[in-house]
């Protein structure tokens, strides 16, 4: 491929990447991949400081199993060499556009589209489904925990009600896991407005009066079009290192060529280029986040 369109479609292709927003990274821890896989077994084992009276006690970790395999993504296209001596290479430009601005939502269409709609039928670290209504606290208690809310649309009052529920949840020790809250109230657009009222609206009116919105600043809103259940929501609690979700990254390659003196290219008189990812995308610390069917 002749160098100036190269560079041309590499320049094309990271300013579409750069003018992109990708919104759920936030919601997920990202994690460099070393192997074939990653193990996340350790995500059950809480800690903490404890006086020290004598020796030290060092904690076992859990014998969860929850691996994550790496698994490849790839975008490719190929360019007829006719095209590039009749100089028409503006579409092989507006394509390398349009791959910039999909891999940068690669990850709100792995979180939002398939990750949270499906979280109530995926096991997680714990062997429970993610979203689930009986998550064990330890071997100590037959008490559970649920992140999983039934018949429970979006008002101000379940807004309230779950976001107390995220407060309450406990680790295997016994102790709050949220204690720092920094929530991310994330809907699809059919929610938009709703969710808008209860987080967004400094004053509400009660018995026309004017008083303040309890729920005011409780969280920020993340709207999703890749959410096609119009009336589940979600709360996912973005404070600390651990996250609801895992970003696993192994390797990237941005774009790659292969051009006309490459075997493949003399035989076809073709070049092509291409984006590759190798990773995986997948459940984290199910305290962080909560669905609400609607």
């Amino acid at each position: 491929m002749e160098p100036v369109l190269e560079q041309s479609i590499l320049t094309n292709f990271f300013e579409a990447y750069e003018a992109t927003e990708s919104t759920s990274e936030e919601l997920a821890m990202k994690v460099t991949s070393k192997g074939a896989s990653e193990d996340y077994g350790w995500l059950g084992q809480m800690h903490g400081l404890r006086e020290m009276l004598g020796e030290r006690v060092p904690q076992k970790l859990k014998a969860y199993k929850y691996a994550l395999p790496n698994r490849e993504f790839e975008d490719s296209v190929e360019v007829k060499h006719s095209d590039i001596k009749d100089d028409k290479t503006g579409k092989y430009l507006t394509t390398a556009r349009s791959i910039g601005q999909l891999v940068k939502e690669f990850p709100d269409e792995q979180i939002y589209g398939e990750l949270m709609p499906n979280g109530e039928n995926a096991p997680c670290y714990d062997g429970q489904n993610f979203f689930d209504t009986d998550h064990p606290i330890n071997e100590e208690t037959s008490a559970v925990q649920s992140n999983y809310f039934t018949s429970t649309p979006l008002t101000a009052e379940n807004f309230a009600k779950v976001r107390l529920a995220m407060l309450s949840f406990k680790g295997d020790k016994g102790k709050a896991v949220n204690k720092k809250l920094d929530l991310r109230l994330v809907v699809p657009v059919q929610l938009e407005a709703a969710a808008k009222a209860i987080v967004e609206q400094e004053n509400i009116v009660e018995g026309g009066v004017a008083v303040k919105n309890p729920n005011y600043g409780a969280a920020k809103v993340k709207v999703s079009s890749e959410l096609t259940a119009d009336k589940d929501w979600y709360l996912i609690n973005v404070a600390g290192e651990i996250r609801a979700f895992v970003i696993q990254e192994r390797e990237y390659e941005p774009l790659s060529f292969l051009g006309e003196n490459s075997e493949k290219g003399w035989w076809n008189k073709k070049y092509y280029f291409g984006t590759y990812w190798r990773g995986a995308f997948g459940y984290g610390l199910w305290h962080r986040a909560i669905k609400c069917k609607g």
